[in-house]
């Protein structure tokens, strides 16, 4: 509102000009409660706080949901009418409440390999509107009903996924938006507060697996040149172990694929140096004897071996023998390095 006042006398003319600016009559006007609610602060909690995971899902994936009951004992929650457009509402976290990297809408849960995220739906001028907080509705000049439904889904974001306590300490409000004068302005309308805590129960997803030695070491043995050029050098197997923990059962989803300087598959080159021969390489296979693959577009399963105190043990078995390739035969070491990265969950 532009007030303005003239003083006229003798000398010259002096004009005042005072700019008052109602804000607060504003906000309340833009928006208002054409039905309020009994209350405008609710609470959130899980009818049953015991969380049994037992699917495996891939990472990204929801592992499961549970809806969160309400303080409030009806399902009606208000109306809002506003008068300003453009409007919207909007639902916004408060505390509690911190992305996990690379996600949006997913929050920490404070156990490994799991997030947190929360669905709201509910009837808004005769249409549904939902969706994962924080979000927003487009409301124009029609009435408003609050999303009143709300759900807790628990999703897979890291390779390792645990088990343990989540504490429902997330906060969100609704608020009114509208544009006027320039800026938005924002009306507080509601509330909710999570309580209580979670106990999570994985029994579908290892915790870690790992090797159970970093470096297992191969004996090839001296191998005659006579041998190598007529194809008998010998073949000797090898093995490598995998403990898995986190599960009472088995899952049987531990593989692993292979790395290494290849010139072709199935044949590993040695490496090079002085004291090392030439005109041979390595050749793997795999326990049904077929050429081992290099990278990760071919996966091995890994075989369950039995279990100890720590938890369960998988083993990859293959063969390897020396073999000549088309460069001259020379003597000497002849050392090669296979890397194996496990894939598991």
């Amino acid at each position: 509102m532009n007030i303005s006042t003239t003083w006229i006398h003798q000398g010259p003319i002096r004009v005042a000009l005072f700019l008052v600016c109602f804000f607060p009559a504003l906000a309340k006007a833009f928006c208002k409660w054409e039905r309020p609610p009994p209350s405008t602060s609710f609470t959130l909690e899980l009818a049953d706080p015991v969380l049994l995971i037992d699917e495996r899902v891939p990472i990204g994936h929801v592992m499961l949901k549970r809806a969160l009951r309400s303080s409030n004992t009806g399902s009606f929650i208000g109306a809002i009418t506003c008068t300003i457009v453009p409007n919207a509402q909007r639902y916004e976290f408060f505390y509690g409440a911190k992305l996990v990297a690379g996600y949006s809408n997913v929050f920490e849960s404070g156990i490994e390999g799991i997030g947190l995220r929360i669905y709201s739906y509910g009837a808004t001028g005769g249409t549904d509107n939902s969706g994962y907080l924080p979000s927003f509705d487009n409301t124009g000049y029609g009435t408003y009903k609050p999303r009143n439904s709300f759900e807790l889904e628990l999703v897979r974001v890291g390779q390792r996924v645990g088990s343990g306590t989540i504490n429902l300490d997330f906060g969100f409000t609704l608020f009114s938006y509208a544009y006027s004068g320039g800026a938005w302005r924002r009306l507080h309308r509601l509330t909710w507060q999570g309580a209580g805590s979670a106990t999570v129960i994985n029994e579908a997803m290892y915790a870690s697996c790992e090797p159970a030695k970093l470096v297992d070491t191969v004996e090839m043995g001296e191998v005659p040149g006579k041998d190598l050029r007529a194809g008998r050098a010998p073949v000797k197997p090898f093995s490598f172990d995998v403990r898995c923990k986190g599960l009472k059962r088995p899952n049987h989803a531990v593989r692993a694929y292979f790395e290494g300087k290849s010139s072709r598959a199935g044949v590993l080159d040695i490496q090079a140096g002085p004291e090392q021969a030439s005109g041979v390489a390595l050749a793997l296979t795999d326990a049904q004897n077929n050429p081992l693959q290099f990278g990760s577009a071919r996966i091995y399963p890994l075989g369950l071996t039995g279990e100890d105190a720590e938890g369960h043990l998988y083993r990859f078995d293959g063969n390897a023998q020396y073999v000549r390739t088309d460069g001259p035969l020379t003597t000497g070491q002849a050392d090669a390095a296979l890397t194996y990265v496990l894939d598991y969950n």
